[in-house]
């Protein structure tokens, strides 16, 4: 018997430089509503996010982005959403779906308060919409990542991504497989917070060990990863140019920081593939990256790695992928995938927490969105 399918639509807001948004309809109908290809979805740019946005206006501008959007003639579907996901850079209370500061934009509240509370935005614009989940821009994108990943190899599931981005700020995010009959779909792995792994202190560069904190790429920290590899560094110190170069030498510098990313994250949570986001994509940058992650990982020794599992003896176990064209679609994609889950109500992960306190902590987190 033939099932018909449900079509429903999803929507995903992307919170980065830029806003964007994305919308696309799923088939509820079909076990795990699967993912539409990327390209069925419909998406476009809101607005530039000006640096001249305060704590006092934000909240306010994206508003009103959303309802120049759901005015617009053509936006008739939007009538029509069940479910909603967030991607956002800054940090993302993704328990209580607020989006609490972005140090780099000099966006911070100041203690108990938050810039953007999704719950009430998305209810002045949708109304009659209560599935919201939110997560920080690496965590979305490793979401979208895992489940392209899985739509393409459906025979090699990966249990366990690990995606590092390499962008204005640095992060990473985390997604584990969850599985349910014959269903299969990445979750984020969260627990009070997200990550914020590039706020760790690697080991410098020879070439920065008299590093000019006036190329800092951090607002925050002098010498964390954000600080020492994101391209607000790489711009300061050798300008514009050098993202179009390549074979330019400060490559090599980034190249040690995301292979000491990688390796922090091969220690805490040994991961089975590793996608690196940056700007620089090309196959030298991903053999160098592979190189010195191998050196790092042979240590002194003579008899061999230090860490030994056989995902990491793959050649592709670290992939540096360009991000998608615009930029802001991997945010969009993310929001959607999201959604998505939101919509088949995946189980949100605690981890961390004692069984009752997870049982305790999702039945006020459900309560709360659903009041």
């Amino acid at each position: 018997m033939t099932v018909k399918p449900d079509w429903k639509w999803i929507f995903g807001l992307s919170i980065d430089s830029e806003l964007a948004w994305g919308a696309v309809r799923v088939d509820a109908a079909t076990e795990g509503c699967p993912y539409p290809e990327p390209f069925e979805a419909i998406c476009g740019k809101l607005s530039d996010l000006p640096v001249t946005l305060s704590t006092n206006n934000y909240h306010e501008h994206i508003a009103q982005c959303l309802r120049t959007l759901k005015e617009a003639p053509d936006t008739e579907f939007l009538k029509k959403v069940e479910a909603i996901g967030v991607s956002t850079i800054g940090i993302a209370d993704h328990l209580n779906d607020r989006l609490m500061s972005i140090a780099r934009r000099n966006l911070i509240p100041g203690q108990g308060k938050y810039l953007v509370n999704f719950a009430q935005l998305f209810s002045e614009i949708f109304p009659d919409i209560s599935r919201i989940r939110i997560q920080n821009d690496a965590t979305a994108k490793c979401l979208y990542r895992y489940e392209a990943h899985l739509a393409h190899n459906p025979k090699e599931p990966v249990d366990l991504l690990f995606l590092a981005m390499f962008s204005e700020g640095v992060n990473g995010g985390l997604v584990r497989s969850a599985r349910s009959g014959s269903m299969q779909w990445g979750e984020p792995v969260a627990s009070l917070l997200h990550q914020e792994l590039g706020h760790q202190f690697p080991p410098r560069h020879p070439a920065d060990f008299a590093f000019d904190p006036a190329y800092s790429g951090c607002p925050i920290h002098l010498h964390c990863f954000e600080a020492l590899a994101s391209e607000v560094r790489l711009r300061k110190q050798w300008g514009e140019d050098v993202f179009q170069h390549p074979e330019h030498p400060a490559w090599d510098i980034i190249a040690h920081y995301v292979a000491h990313f990688c390796w922090n994250m091969v220690l805490a949570i040994p991961p089975q593939k590793i996608i690196i986001l940056t700007r620089n994509a090309s196959v030298d940058f991903q053999y160098r990256v592979r190189a010195i992650f191998g050196q790092i990982n042979n240590g002194r020794s003579m008899t061999g790695p230090y860490v030994s599992y056989p995902e990491l003896e793959r050649p592709d176990f670290i992939s540096v992928l360009p991000r998608e064209m615009p930029p802001y679609l991997d945010g969009v994609y993310g929001a959607l995938e999201m959604a998505r889950l939101e919509l088949i109500d995946a189980r949100r992960t605690i981890f961390e927490l004692s069984d009752e306190e997870k049982h305790k902590r999702l039945h006020q987190l459900r309560n709360t969105k659903r009041s």
